[in-house]
Parts: C-alpha cells; structure tokens; sequence
C-alpha cells in the first residue's frame, strides 16, 4: 500500500511570505500559521479517528452523530437539535441521517411535542455500533493526548475555548 504523504500543520514560509509581500501590514503570518494549523488539525484529528474506527465499518462523521443520539437515547433529538451538536448544517445533518436510516443505524418519528418536525433516534444496530466504537474510539483520544500532562490538557482546552469564543463575536 502506497503511504500517504504528510500533510503540513504549518504553512510553509515562501507562502507566508508572498501574503506578506501581497498584503503588508494588513496580513499577520502568526496569526494565519496558527489558524491553519488549528484547521489542519481537525482535519488531522479526523484522518486517524476514521482510521481507527475503520475496522468498524464506519467514520468519524458517523461516529460524532451515533454518539450525540446515544447521549439523548431517551428522548432522541430533532434535526435542528442534532445539528447543534455536531456542529453542521440542517442540510448536512438531514443527509447524514438519510445516509445512517439507509444503514439501519437510526431511525426517525415524529416529534410528540411538535408534529412539524420529525425525532431522530437510535436503532438497536445503531446501539450495539456505538458501544462497540466507543471504547475503540477513546482509546486513541487517549493515546494522542499522552504526551500531555492534565494541566497541560486543561490549559489547551481554555485557549480553544477562548478562541471558539472569539469567534462568536
């Protein structure tokens, strides 16, 4: 099997510096190296996540989905709901649960509280997968964060948070 080539977290310099000969002072190449470095992370995050729950037939897309509803497997959660908490679009979330119905990991019905709109729930399919993936997939949550201590953890998690705020504003 041919081996993927690294994909950089950091944008290489020559690039950096023709955005600076470009746009001068109204470009600041540390603040544009850390947001790449941010976005290619996640993307990072999500490449060895779908690895390590391949054996498993599904992704790290379909995961984030499956967890969110076993979290509410009580009560299910509408569309909009789990939109909220996977971070997506209606249209992305509609199509992601077309495609986990299809795989008989879901299902829909409609909402008591407002027949307008339609309760996504877990399957026991969708069920059994989840705990299966669960345990796979903290394993390497685990694993990649070794290297750091609690506080080291913790400290992380503040400045992402701050971001995230930043961005809300």
């Amino acid at each position: 099997m041919a081996r993927k080539r690294p994909r950089t977290l950091v944008i290489p310099k020559d690039h950096l510096d023709a955005l600076a000969r470009d746009f001068g002072k109204d470009f600041n190449p540390a603040n544009a190296r850390l947001f790449f470095a941010i976005r290619a992370l996640a993307q990072r995050i999500n490449d060895r996540a779908n690895d390590w729950l391949a054996p498993l037939e599904t992704t790290a897309t379909k995961f984030n989905y499956l967890v969110t509803l076993y979290a509410k497997r009580e009560t299910g959660l509408t569309l909009n709901d789990l939109s909220t908490f996977v971070h997506t679009s209606n249209a992305t979330v509609t199509s992601m649960v077309d495609s986990l119905e299809r795989d008989g990991l879901v299902t829909r019905n409609q909402n008591p509280a407002d027949r307008r709109s339609t309760v996504v729930t877990l399957t026991l399919k969708g069920t059994a997968l989840i705990k299966k993936a669960f345990l796979r997939h903290h394993a390497g949550i685990d694993a990649a964060m070794k290297p750091f201590s609690a506080s080291e953890r913790r400290a992380l998690l503040d400045l992402i948070v701050r971001l995230g705020a930043s961005l809300e504003e």
